[in-house]
């Protein structure tokens, strides 16, 4: 057991740093891009560029050998990104806005084979240690990764520049990758889902999409509602940059600041979502914080005040994820024979949701006012807000269903 908890203090260091290195690049690049371009379709086009590998990559990694060493996939990707990333700089020097966003493409591409094999060995510690222990653990890193990182990009991009975000982001993930060094990797309890060929189900398929409509067998329900919610509230990755340099014209350090209020709130939210206080039931958890995440989102368009704005962005993370940490701890219950192909279908919904929600955005941004956008974001959340009300008037109990596949 001792062993197991070490493993899981490496992980969550190594996430938290390779998150906080994340962060670094993602608020400087929208300030990066913003300078060269001055134009706000220009900021949904780079986040679209960071979001569209992850949605491919993830769904073409279901092709990954199930024997595959995880960790050490893991040590290669964070050294691959703190290379790839120097190149941005290159890219600065020479004004290439689309070489940025190929820098981009690439590091994304590598950020969603990470998170896939990170989170096979949260599956496999699971085994010995409680999952929901490990989720919560590295959430809270995650959030505290995102205010550092947004914190520090804020003050380095007035302070030194983009170049030397960029160096420090790169010696983030060399670090990231020697604390996987020292994980131990068990490749008999690793191969998380080699139940998969004694079963002879799914792995032996040579459709990928045979594969995932196979895998999705009665989780129809839960990838459909985290779809939909995520679509809505995809624009809360947006809210900074727009608010930051579009409505207030407030600076580049402010999309940082609040991307900090942004990791604070989720923070909280996820420590409180842990301690089991806030509703014994899962969906009403969901339902009650994604009511509230989604008023948030229409308050924020309607307040003609930063400070105002900054506190609705809080609440609106606050409930947010709260949320969307049940709807993806559901997921997180399925059983080891499906777990790798869940898995890949769960990460690859994430990033098209929010690929088709900034997608959406840059359409409407260019139509319409700011506040019928943020209606149309809200509408959905509260479509799968909707789905979860009809399971439970059907008294159709998500987690039962889960047990139900899993036996």
């Amino acid at each position: 057991m001792k062993s197991y908890n070490k493993n899981i203090m490496y992980m969550s260091f190594a996430d938290f740093i390779s998150s906080y290195g994340s962060w670094l690049f993602t608020v400087a690049v929208y300030g990066e891009v913003y300078r060269m371009t001055g134009s706000a379709v220009s900021l949904a086009i780079s986040f679209s560029v960071g979001i569209a590998p992850q949605l491919l990559f993830s769904i073409f990694s279901i092709k990954i050998p199930d024997k595959t060493n995880e960790r050490n996939l893991m040590i290669f990707l964070d050294v691959s990104r703190g290379v790839i990333l120097l190149f941005s700089i290159l890219f600065v020097h020479l004004n290439s806005v689309l070489g940025i966003f190929v820098v981009q493409f690439v590091i994304a591409a590598a950020n969603s084979v990470f998170l896939v094999m990170k989170n096979h060995l949260i599956k496999a510690n699971g085994q010995k240690v409680d999952i929901g222990k490990q989720i919560s653990i590295l959430r809270y890193y995650y959030e505290i990764s995102l205010i550092l990182g947004a914190l520090t990009a804020s003050y380095m991009s007035v302070h030194y520049g983009f170049i030397y975000i960029v160096i420090l982001d790169s010696v983030t993930f060399i670090v990231s990758a020697l604390f996987l060094i020292l994980y131990r990797y068990d490749a008999e309890s690793n191969t998380v889902i080699a139940h998969v060929q004694n079963c002879k189900i799914i792995s032996n398929n040579s459709n990928i999409f045979q594969s995932i409509s196979k895998a999705l067998s009665g989780y129809y329900f839960i990838i459909a509602t985290k779809f939909a919610y995520v679509f809505g509230i995809g624009i809360l990755n947006m809210l900074p940059a727009i608010l930051a340099l579009k409505i207030y014209k407030l600076g580049q350090a402010y999309v940082g600041y609040y991307f900090t209020i942004i990791g604070i709130c989720s923070a909280i939210g996820a420590f409180h979502n842990s301690t089991d206080k806030l509703f014994q039931s899962k969906e009403l958890r969901i339902i009650f914080f994604g009511l509230t995440s989604c008023f948030s989102l229409i308050i924020i368009s309607l307040v003609n005040n930063p400070t105002l704005s900054m506190i609705m962005i809080g609440i609106m993370s606050y409930s947010a994820i709260i949320a969307f940490l049940n709807i993806e701890n559901l997921i997180m219950l399925c059983d080891k024979v499906r777990f790798k192909q869940i898995n890949i279908i769960s990460q690859s919904s994430f990033f098209l949701s929010i690929l088709l929600s900034v997608i959406l955005y840059s359409i409407l941004i260019t139509i319409t006012s700011f506040l019928v956008i943020t209606t149309v974001y809200a509408s959905v959340s509260l479509i799968s807000l909707f789905l979860v009300f009809i399971a439970i008037k059907r008294n159709s109990n998500i987690d039962n269903a889960v047990s139900g596949v899993n036996s």
